[in-house]
């Protein structure tokens, strides 16, 4: 474990001080290549490096003039580019961002917002019977701010809303758009204090009640930092995002990590359209739970089966196997269909948040598809190690390396370590 993995390119990012840092270094990077893809009636959109910097930069302006920068935001909403810039804009103003997750139940949720202290919440209209509920309800509370993200600017002014500071997202845009206009700089020219507190995540409760692990620009950046070192991602890469929004290895391993690397995420709407936005987007790299591989797995040998082939492909694999062990790889010609129902372009697969079948790696190496299964934990930011690219094969009940921001202790080992 002593030597560093060929795989971990320790210079292949800048190591960001905080994530201000990153914003600017990939708006500088990559500017007019898209970061956020996503379907509106019925129309593709892409939302850019340089255009996600304008967003957070005039969303944390209009926060600045709202009187909640340095706050603490909850954050309530789908995955799509308008969660990723209130959290952006909400650390990048030294507030505090309260990621929740939306499939809590609604007392738990209104629960989180008053333990987190939270001054303000951003959802999106799924939510606005809840919050705006909440806001209505009289009772003495912390929050005074609620900013949906889909209420029309025309909206804001009924009674409704405005008695009740209910604000729209995308007014709050063309404000901080006339201020930066004015050259009000106070949220651009903030320096971020890298080692305060800037995220509140709670945890499943697992162990007990649920408890608000707090990380600071330092604990998220590194971890950004060390996930895109250890992977075979670059610029340009298509990842479709599955996993929840507000979980961490979601939110570091898949919008902060391919936000230094410079990669594009797609918007996948639904766990129901999971396969069909693979078809559309065609990713070339994923970050998965077990349950998807276990699916995907499943569904492989299904297809196989219904079209009585088993033992054919069972062949067609051993062949295969046989001739890369001279140097000759067939793999993704040969079982062209099963890549194709992924899309066509996936070459790998990250993996953690639970142990992982390791004979599921050997089955989707069997067809072409890297799979590289990694460890982490939400007080870690989370990632705390992951196997290289170029060496899943070798250990494939391993979660790898300690990435490059960490140090890895067996605390209390036994006679076995």
């Amino acid at each position: 474990m002593n030597e560093m993995p060929k795989m971990f390119r320790k210079d292949y990012v800048e190591n960001f001080r905080d994530l201000k840092h990153m914003v600017e270094y990939s708006k500088n990077r990559y500017g007019d290549k898209p970061y956020f893809t996503y379907k509106e009636d019925k129309t593709v959109r892409n939302i850019s490096y340089s255009q996600m910097q304008d967003y957070i930069n005039k969303l944390g302006t209009a926060f600045y003039k709202t009187g909640i920068m340095g706050a603490n935001i909850a954050l309530l909403a789908e995955t799509r580019y308008e969660w990723i810039v209130s959290y952006l804009a909400t650390v990048n103003g030294n507030g505090i961002i309260v990621p929740l997750d939306k499939e809590l139940a609604p007392e738990q949720i209104i629960n989180f917002i008053e333990r987190a202290n939270v001054t303000c919440v951003i959802y999106s209209e799924s939510f606005a019977e809840l919050i705006e509920g909440y806001a209505k309800n009289g009772v003495d509370k912390a929050a005074n701010c609620f900013i949906n993200m889909d209420l029309s600017e025309e909206a804001e002014s009924k009674p409704e809303y405005k008695d009740y500071n209910i604000l729209s997202w995308q007014r709050l845009i063309k404000t901080g758009e006339e201020l930066l206009k004015d050259n009000c700089k106070d949220f651009t020219d903030l320096k971020v204090d890298n080692k305060k507190v800037c995220a509140y995540l709670f945890t499943s409760g697992t162990t007990g009640t649920s408890k608000a692990v707090m990380l600071s620009h330092r604990n998220i950046a590194a971890c950004v930092y060390g996930a895109a070192c250890a992977v075979d991602f670059v610029a340009g890469d298509v990842m479709v995002v599955v996993l929840p929004a507000h979980h961490s290895y979601e939110t570091t391993c898949s919008f902060f990590a391919n936000y230094g690397l410079g990669s594009n995420i797609c918007q996948n709407e639904s766990l129901k359209l999971v396969m069909r936005n693979f078809q559309f987007y065609k990713p070339t790299k994923l970050a998965l739970v077990p349950l998807f591989v276990d699916n995907m797995v499943k569904k492989i040998w299904d297809e196989i089966d219904k079209k009585g082939k088993r033992k054919t492909v069972e062949k067609a694999v051993a062949v295969s196997n046989a001739l890369r062990k001279v140097g000759i790889d067939v793999r993704r010609k040969l079982f062209k269909d099963v890549i194709n129902a992924f899309g066509g372009r996936l070459t790998t697969i990250i993996c953690g948040g639970a142990p992982l079948n390791p004979e599921h790696i050997k089955t989707m190496d069997n067809f072409g598809i890297k799979v590289c299964q990694g460890y982490g934990t939400t007080e870690c930011a989370p990632l705390v190690a992951v196997m290289p690219c170029d060496m899943y094969l070798k250990k494939r009940a391993s979660v790898g390396y300690p990435i490059l921001c960490n140090e890895v202790k067996i605390d209390g080992k036994d006679e076995n370590g």
